[in-house]
């Protein structure tokens, strides 16, 4: 997850248009999954809301070592696993309660 500083670099200097980030990230260790919804990406919340710019949440695979049903069989992430995972990570910021404290959308 990039820092609150790198948001308003792209936005002010660079001229994006929105922001991308991947269903969750790897912080600190490989086999760490950190999702939007955690209290340490708070600054990320509250700079990307201040520059009003849209948030597109990318889908991933998930880490091998939280998903072992996959072992060996790597092509059913893709044929069954989608749906469900990519579900979990909107449904976290949903009930995070993110957009009760950021209502306003961006323009």
């Amino acid at each position: 997850m990039p820092p609150a500083r790198e948001l308003e670099r792209c936005v002010k200097q660079l001229g994006f248009h929105g922001f991308m980030g991947q269903r969750f990230s790897q912080i600190g260790s490989a086999d760490n999954a950190t999702y939007y919804d955690a209290p340490s990406v708070c600054r990320f919340w509250d700079a990307a809301a201040s520059l009003g710019k849209p948030f597109y949440l990318h889908p991933r695979d998930p880490l091998p070592s939280r998903e072992p049903i996959y072992d060996g069989f790597p092509w059913l992430t893709a044929a069954t696993g989608i749906r469900r995972r990519d579900q979990h990570p909107p449904l976290r910021l949903m009930s995070s309660g993110l957009f009760d404290r950021h209502p306003t959308p961006a323009k």
